[in-house]
């Protein structure tokens, strides 16, 4: 079963938008995009020896905080980890296996195995979780395994034997999902920070089948849909504009995703800096 939503991929709108459109001098554009902010957080510079052409520049992040940046112009890899920036490495380079199909949001189990080592292992060739100190399997498959971006909670569907129909497994009190499910309902672990819902054509329900939100009609689609913890608030992602539901909007932005700091929960974003030729971010209390 394939989730819901993909891993967070940033395809770089900026090249259809001629307001954001990178100039052969990039600092002789005059002003930042709209999105920037007062004091944004800096992420790497694309000038030096990595040279990198903004346009042509996916960013994909890792559970661990650590991102993987791709230069499409020549498919080579680098990762930036705490502010340094490592690299380029070529493709099926050990130390970028990890991100293996980091854009596409595998549910492979051997691409989980590398996301989520010291969760999900397979000693003995059966897979095992373990997670908060308890140990759950073992499994002879699993399919939508999601740990919350908290990783306080996770939910997979598993079978201990092969062929035998999946059920759910979780550490989410009174959690169910119903597999054979008409409506193509989904599990997803992006749109809250701390916890893992169903999400349908027109309502998000939490695992115990309670409606938390209804999509409203100014959302397109819930893939880039974000909820604060008490689903007071809402934000999504549409084509580079970040909107929030109180009528603040980021335009020319890409990469929003969810950061905890300090107990505070935000809505980062980034965004290309024309005057310095690097990439930015910024942070909204969420």
């Amino acid at each position: 079963m394939e989730p819901f939503k993909l891993l967070i991929l940033v395809i770089f709108y900026a090249s259809a938008n001629p307001a954001v459109a990178q100039r052969d001098n990039p600092s002789s554009q005059e002003h930042e995009p709209g999105c920037a902010c007062d004091q944004p957080g800096f992420i790497v510079s694309l000038g030096g020896k990595m040279k990198i052409d903004y346009k042509e520049m996916n960013i994909c992040n890792m559970p661990d905080g650590s991102l993987l940046l791709l230069d499409r112009n020549t498919e080579k890899y680098y990762i930036i980890s705490g502010g340094i920036t490592s690299g380029p490495f070529e493709s099926g380079d050990p130390k970028i296996m990890a991100f293996d199909n980091c854009y596409m949001g595998s549910t492979n189990p051997e691409d989980q195995l590398l996301r989520y080592k010291g969760i999900l292992s397979r000693p003995g060739g059966k897979y095992l979780i373990t997670f908060k100190g308890k140990t759950y399997g073992p499994f002879a498959e699993i399919y939508d395994f999601i740990v919350s971006l908290s990783k306080e909670k996770f939910v997979v569907l598993a079978a201990k034997q092969e062929g035998e129909i999946p059920s759910l497994v979780s550490n989410i009190p009174n959690a169910a999902f119903d597999i054979n499910n008409e409506m193509n309902l989904g599990m997803d672990g992006y749109i809250k920070y701390d916890d893992i819902v169903v999400v349908g054509e027109t309502r998000i329900t939490d695992l115990q089948g309670k409606t938390i939100f209804s999509v409203d009609s100014l959302i397109y689609s819930t893939e880039g849909l974000f909820l604060n913890q008490n689903n007071s608030r809402y934000a999504w992602y549409n084509y580079g504009t970040l909107s929030f539901s109180d009528g603040r909007s980021f335009p020319d932005c890409f990469n929003p995703h969810f950061v905890k700091t300090g107990g505070t929960e935000y809505i980062a974003y980034m965004y290309y800096s024309p005057v310095k030729n690097a990439i930015m971010q910024c942070k909204v209390p969420f």
